[in-house]
């Protein structure tokens, strides 16, 4: 099989379906990849979020450790609840984490995921428990244990103070001494020693105290004591080991982070990858198929353009010579079984129908051209006839038409065969004669108008130079009024810059008073923070007095090896007693200082206030002075645009005053003119005579006075106009 036996539309379908099938396996190619770029795209996003949220857990962990930190080192309850916040968040980040893992197909990591999470749960039970043992201790020195010890030592001290013993004062400030030794170091020998002290104590007999009932008081209030003591160092042993177990668990979790992140990071890197590699590889794919497409279907089009192109050029070329006479073109095969086939029949029947209309047309040719010989000399003679009888017939009309008698017509009666052209000659004389009628009536029109003109120009010329006078006296005063406006609006712009410059000076004024305020502040806590300093070292005197008692008790129980000891202890509690009666003196001078810089303060604050008022003050007027100045430029502009529409409008009269000659003039020209037009329009006879009788003498009647506006209409069509007048024309019509 041929290429001919197939129709066109077969081949280029062929081609299309080559272009189509092409296209959906490229399609196809870029659906798969697409496919599995976003599988590997939701893992790399999969991996990623764990990544993110690992890493979120990893420093809420932190702010957990910290807040728990802050919680020991302050002990309130507002860092529990800091620390529950943050427990209360990585709970939700843990199950976040967990399905981001199933999700991601991360899974392998679950177990670790797992494991941080039920560490931290034993963390955050561990610090609960950490919190209620510090409940008990006492949150500050008044509430807890601490504050039932403190109440149980001052009763203790109060009763031994009464009884005035020395003895018994000594074993209770060795109760005291081993008390802050425990508190300081935590070692659980300083409770060994105070329960020894306190037996000691319980041991003295009645004598000692004065009377039995002063004895039993302070034995009850020594039990009360040590009970409390005991208390407070079971707790305080029970919160160090909770530390002990927060920092263990902390530890254990660490390395789980690492992991993790590791393993999320080495899955990601993978998939990345794998996404590379396989877009790499789609790429090729698709290339390679599209070079071989473009192979093929360039292939398919060149094979079947030329089955297509060459028969058609030899039929277009045989169409042409046939179209131009040429019927013995050659033309292609006939017997093709496509579109061009059937036109190549088509062509062949249409050049058989030709030569046989050729044919006939020569016969019949042949026959006419005998009988119309004979039928053109007869047809000759009677035009001939004809004629003469119609020259003859319209000879008098165009006579009487060329004397200027425009009521002569034709009778198409007497006109056999030239009806038509007889029509056409009266409807053209009628005409005619209607426009001369209508010239002779408005040559009347014209010159009464014109004297109209003339006197309207008279009247006009005579405004103009008035209106001329007034333009230039009031250009004049414009001129005088337009500089005293800009006078004042430079007056106006410098009271406006001064105003800004006072604006500016108050702002700093009052950025200075701010910076003065703001130093006060700064002395003021500077004085809150000797004040703190001060407080301690009043603290630390009373530890140092406490101590050189402790220290003298010590000397009074070694005897003579002790005695040197006990005077450098009552020196140093000498010192210790001077520095808090220092520390009191410079806590009154700082008081007074407070109270003084306060006075300060308000006083820079109120000069402050003031000096804003004077700002807002001075703000407003510069604002004021701001509106003035605009509204005078505004006037001065305004007045300017003024005064050159006065110079416009002066230069305007004077062509006006050139104009209205020229009208004038012109008038007079086509006063005359209409004069000859009126000699030249009489010759001719009308049926109504109407424009004869109607015409007006040659007398000018006075015109009444026309109003501008009717000047100005009629002069845009005088002999002005025909003398290349058209700027000041435009002038006018702006005027």
């Amino acid at each position: 099989m041929q290429l001919s036996d197939l129709k066109i539309s077969t081949r280029i379908a062929a081609i299309a379906a080559v272009s189509i099938a092409g296209m959906l396996a490229l399609a196809a190619i870029f659906v798969t990849d697409q496919s599995i770029r976003s599988d590997y795209a939701a893992v790399i996003d999969s991996a990623r979020d764990a990544e993110r949220v690992t890493q979120r857990i990893e420093v809420d962990f932190l702010q957990a450790r910290r807040a728990e930190k802050d919680f020991f080192l302050r002990r309130t309850e507002a860092d529990i609840a800091k620390h529950a916040a943050v427990r209360a968040r990585l709970a939700d980040a843990f199950q976040n984490l967990s399905d981001r893992l199933q999700a991601g197909g991360l899974s392998r990591l679950a177990g670790e995921a797992e494991a941080m999470r039920r560490s931290f749960t034993r963390y955050g039970e561990l610090f609960e428990q950490a919190a209620a043992v510090n409940r008990s201790l006492g949150l500050d020195e008044n509430s807890g244990l601490r504050g039932a010890l403190r109440t149980a030592v001052h009763d203790l001290e109060a009763e031994l103070s009464e009884v005035g013993n020395p003895s018994l004062q000594v074993m209770m400030l060795m109760l005291r001494r081993h008390e802050k030794d425990f508190i300081l170091r935590g070692d659980l020998k300083y409770v060994e020693r105070l329960n020894a002290q306190a037996s000691d104590l319980a041991s003295v007999g009645p004598a000692a105290f004065g009377s039995v009932q002063t004895r039993n008081a302070v034995l009850a209030d020594l039990a009360i004591y040590t009970g409390n003591f005991a208390g407070y160092a079971e707790a305080m042993a029970a919160e160090a080991a909770l530390r002990q177990e927060l920092s263990a668990v902390f530890a254990e979790v660490e390395p789980l982070f690492q992991t993790i992140l590791s393993g999320v990071a080495s899955t990601r890197v993978d998939a990345e990858a794998a996404s590379a590699a396989a877009s790499s590889l789609a790429l090729k794919i698709v290339l390679a198929l599209a070079a071989l497409l473009t192979l093929i279907i360039a292939a398919t089009v060149l094979v079947v353009g030329r089955s297509i192109a060459t028969p058609i050029s030899v039929t277009a070329a045989a169409m042409r010579d046939f179209a131009a006479g040429d019927m013995t073109a050659r033309v292609p095969d006939g017997d093709r079984k496509d579109e061009i086939g059937d036109m190549v029949k088509a062509l062949l029947s249409f050049r058989r129908s030709e030569e046989q209309k050729r044919a006939m047309i020569a016969e019949r040719q042949e026959a006419e051209r005998l009988g119309l010989e004979q039928r053109r000399s007869a047809e000759i003679d009677a035009a001939e006839t004809a004629r003469q009888a119609f020259i003859a017939g319209i000879a008098p009309a165009f006579r009487a038409l060329s004397e200027g008698d425009l009521t002569a017509r034709l009778d198409r009666a007497r006109m056999v065969g030239f009806e038509e052209i007889c029509d056409l000659y009266n409807q053209s004389v009628a005409t005619l004669e209607e426009t001369v009628g209508g010239v002779v009536n408005a040559v009347g029109s014209i010159r009464m108008g014109l004297g109209e003109i003339t006197t309207a120009s008279n009247d006009l010329a005579h405004r103009t130079e008035q209106q001329a006078a007034s333009l230039e006296q009031t250009v004049a005063a414009l001129s005088v009024v337009t500089q005293a406006v800009n006078d004042t609006a430079e007056s106006a712009g410098q009271a406006q810059r001064v105003a800004s410059d006072a604006r500016g000076k108050a702002q700093k004024g009052g950025e200075v008073v701010g910076k003065a305020v703001a130093a006060m502040g700064q002395i003021e806590q500077s004085s809150e923070k000797i004040n703190s300093i001060i407080s301690v070292i009043d603290e630390i005197a009373f530890q140092t007095n406490l101590l050189a008692l402790n220290a003298g008790v010590e000397a009074a129980r070694a005897g003579e090896a002790g005695k040197g000891f006990a005077v450098v202890a009552q020196e140093v509690r000498g010192l210790a007693q001077r520095s808090a009666e220092a520390a009191k003196e410079i806590k009154t001078l700082i008081a007074t200082s407070r109270e003084q810089v306060g006075t300060g303060v308000e006083l820079v604050t109120a000069s402050g206030k003031s000096l804003e008022e004077i700002v807002t003050e001075v703000s407003a007027m510069a604002e004021v002075i701001s509106t003035i100045a605009s509204s005078a430029r505004e006037q001065a502009t305004s007045l300017r645009e003024v005064s050159g529409a006065a110079d416009q409008m002066d230069k305007v009269t004077q062509q006006n005053a050139a104009m209205v000659e020229e009208a004038t003039a012109a008038s007079q020209t086509l006063a005359k003119d209409a004069d000859a037009l009126d000699q030249l329009t009489g010759r001719f006879r009308t049926r109504a005579e109407t424009g004869r009788q109607a015409r007006p003498s040659r007398s000018r009647p006075a015109a009444p006075k026309a109003p501008v506006v009717q000047m100005r209409q009629t002069g845009r069509g005088g002999a002005a106009a025909a003398r290349n007048t058209a700027p000041q024309s435009e002038g006018w019509e702006e005027f």
